[in-house]
């Protein structure tokens, strides 16, 4: 203990000095600060219990100790304080990395949760415009549409992965086409795997004459909606003709259109 608050304690014992010896506050201070050991510690708390007068002191010195560490602090926020005035490099160079540490963390916190709720305000919104794709209408026969028809209803069924390994097989010898690509995507929407989806419906969105281009517009801007890209997603549900999309654009807060 600092000689200074040695004498500080000293000297407020002396004005109780009717009420607590030094000795007494020595070993109430020991059993306070948890110095003593498990024995002694043991053998005083049976004290407390039975001696009123003991339990008096103890808190009294709890008080005192309380003061005193606050005095200790207010002594070393001035010299603090004194140190940035004189910008004594060993000090102030010290607390400022600390600062900038605390103000790195903060900025942390703050982005992680801005990110947080981005991220939970797309999966609303995505939640609430997602809606499947309801596939197209198959004719079962032996016809050359057979195996896309079979995987068809697969997807209806909500055989999402039998449908898309059967469409990647047809994609192999149709790396052109638009229906597949576009059922894929919607495929893989559908098993909540939006980053795979964006990959076919962009390939749509691509193609010159597709039926399905207006359509893999609006899925792919849901798919990165789904991932919390919001103004990426809105540059595709823009392009799109659904009857939504306005009304989804203001929920995020943007345009409707690009303003040309």
């Amino acid at each position: 203990m600092p000689a200074a608050v040695k004498n500080l304690i000293e000297n407020l014992i002396l004005e109780k000095e009717n009420e607590i010896t030094p000795a007494e506050f020595d070993e109430i201070e020991r059993y306070l600060l948890q110095q003593m050991s498990d024995t002694e510690s043991a053998a005083f708390s049976r004290q407390l219990n039975d001696n009123a007068t003991l339990s008096i002191k103890v808190d009294d010195t709890r008080l005192l100790l309380l003061g005193v560490k606050e005095g200790m602090l207010a002594e070393k926020m001035k010299a603090f304080h004194l140190a940035l005035k004189t910008a004594q490099p060993s000090v102030s160079d010290l607390w400022i990395k600390r600062y900038l540490a605390a103000a790195v963390v903060f900025a942390l916190l703050i982005l992680g949760s801005w990110l947080f709720f981005s991220r939970n305000g797309s999966q609303k919104m995505y939640s609430d415009y997602y809606i499947q794709d309801a596939g197209l209408m198959t004719v079962m026969g032996v016809s050359e549409n057979y195996n896309f028809d079979k995987a068809m209803i697969d997807y209806k069924l909500g055989d999402y992965q039998k449908a898309i390994d059967a469409w990647q097989k047809l994609l192999i010898t149709n790396p052109a086409n638009d229906t597949l690509h576009y059922f894929i995507g919607s495929a893989y929407m559908a098993l909540d795997q939006p980053a795979r989806a964006f990959k076919n419906f962009e390939w749509v969105m691509k193609s010159v004459k597709s039926n399905f281009k207006m359509d893999a517009y609006w899925y792919a801007g849901l798919s990165l909606l789904k991932q919390g890209e919001q103004e990426k997603a809105s540059n595709y549900i823009r392009q799109s003709d659904n009857s939504k999309k306005d009304e989804l654009l203001a929920r995020m807060k943007l345009p409707a259109t690009n303003g040309d």
